[in-house]
């Protein structure tokens, strides 16, 4: 709700679609720059002690942005810095989030249901959060989104503190921040079968979805050998494609040579498998 919120406020107020590209940026930035950083910080720490402060602080954060708009002192450098600040905190949220789903399921043959169940629900936000903001908007602006996602963290936090866990000993580390990271990318470039789930998948946005457009694009991607799976989503990505690839090189000069260029794609976003819960062929039934 507050993605779609805030793009809104910020065309309402300036018109400019540089300057929303520029709200976009700061707030993915500094996960992209820190979120390496604090996954090695997160392994070090008390994984629902960051989800608490990082909850807290996105609270924070919604409610300021809602006091701003309701009042009408909203600004664009307001919303910037207020975005960075949401990018920041989601690059602790992001890590501690992943590695607390596992801490929280006791039983481990329950890890790759557990797994799908969060997936489901982050997704099933994803396609009902802008809907829902569409309609707040529509009856009462902007900082009604914002009011509402800053109290729903009130809930999360809650959560976070009734939960009983089995307590489990941190583990002392034994490299420095820097020598963690190395060992993580030696591990991931020069293990094959990882480095290559890491180059797996792209989600495309297209900038029409009428039918002979999607047809044309699929006809595209058929012809390209390097994609081995490509499958219509609905939501905001209208493709997710599977893609084999021998190096990040190889990966690189296929998405800027023949994916991206394409014919009505708008943008592509890769993402990178860290971990494989399960892989089985073929389909259960009975």
């Amino acid at each position: 709700m507050t993605r779609l919120a805030t793009s809104w406020l910020v065309y309402r107020l300036t018109g400019s679609a540089l300057l929303l590209g520029i709200v976009g940026f700061s707030g993915q930035i500094p996960t992209f720059v820190f979120a390496p950083f604090a996954g090695v910080w997160v392994d070090r720490l008390d994984r629902r002690r960051v989800l608490v402060v990082t909850q807290f602080l996105a609270m924070l954060q919604s409610l300021a942005l809602a006091a701003l708009t309701l009042s009408r002192h909203i600004n664009i450098q307001e919303i910037i810095w207020l975005s960075a600040f949401q990018g920041l905190i989601n690059a602790f949220d992001m890590p501690a989030r992943q590695a607390f789903l596992v801490q929280m399921v006791e039983d481990k043959q329950d890890l790759g249901n557990a797994i799908a169940l969060n997936s489901s629900m982050v997704n099933l936000a994803r396609l009902v959060g802008p809907s829902l903001a569409g309609a707040v908007i529509a009856v009462s602006g902007e900082g009604a989104c914002f009011l509402i996602d800053g109290i729903s963290y009130i809930a999360v936090i809650a959560s976070l503190l009734a939960m009983r866990l089995q307590a489990g000993a941190l583990k002392p580390a034994v490299l420095s921040m820097l020598g963690q990271l190395k060992e993580g990318w030696a591990y991931v470039s020069g293990f094959a079968p990882v480095r290559t789930i890491l180059l797996l998948f792209a989600m495309v946005s297209l900038k029409s979805q009428a039918e002979e457009d999607l047809r044309a694009f699929e006809n595209h991607i058929k012809a390209l050998p390097d994609v081995r799976e490509c499958h219509m989503l609905n939501g905001e990505i209208d493709f997710i494609l599977k893609i084999v690839s021998k190096d990040l090189q190889s990966f690189q000069e296929f998405l800027t040579s023949k994916l991206t260029p394409a014919p009505n794609v708008a943008s592509v976003k890769t993402s990178l498998t860290i971990r494989t819960a399960k892989n089985e062929p073929g389909v259960p039934l009975d």
